[in-house]
């Protein structure tokens, strides 16, 4: 009859309609990340994010809760809210979903999260040398000072004494 078919349509509709947008994110990993939903009509609902698939399980975080692990989500009343994930890791890496509960079925962003190796992973270490040479002439010869200390911590100096006359190389007695 007319009424059945007029149901199925609204209902593959709805179902068509359930995902509002996609959103593509990159963070690295130790650092934050806070990504931002809109929802319309929404400002009453409950909020929600999860990892796909997006079943009971797999929701981190909701608007009524009290939250929990490294997800907080902060509802702005006004059909947005603001999720964000401390302490990324490399392993969040994937697909999650801002979610909003409806009569019908819920609403959806789709987030896409990327979380690559971090710059404080890929410290380089590697020891600097600071040399002061210091060179004077003085009565007593040529005073040669440097210093060979590679913390830093307070310089360590040297002093070496070469007696030469004007004349002489004294570089090459360094």
């Amino acid at each position: 009859t007319w009424r059945e078919e007029e149901t199925i349509l609204f209902v593959y509709l709805t179902e068509f309609n359930s995902t509002t947008g996609e959103i593509s994110r990159q963070g690295y990993s130790g650092g934050n990340i806070t990504v931002t939903c809109s929802h319309i009509w929404a400002s009453t609902n409950k909020k929600y994010f999860c990892r796909d698939p997006c079943e009971n399980r797999d929701i981190f975080v909701k608007s009524d809760q009290t939250p929990k692990g490294r997800y907080t989500l902060k509802d702005y009343r006004d059909g947005n809210f603001a999720v964000s994930i401390i302490d990324l890791r490399e392993s969040d890496s994937g697909i999650y979903w801002c979610g909003v509960e409806r009569t019908g079925p819920d609403s959806f962003w789709k987030v896409k999260l990327i979380v690559s190796k971090g710059k404080n992973d890929e410290q380089h270490h590697s020891n600097i040398l600071i040399a002061i040479l210091h060179v004077r002439q003085s009565n007593e010869g040529l005073q040669y000072y440097h210093s060979n200390d590679e913390s830093q911590s307070n310089p360590i100096y040297q002093n070496l004494q070469f007696n030469t006359t004007q004349g002489e190389d004294a570089y090459g007695n360094l």
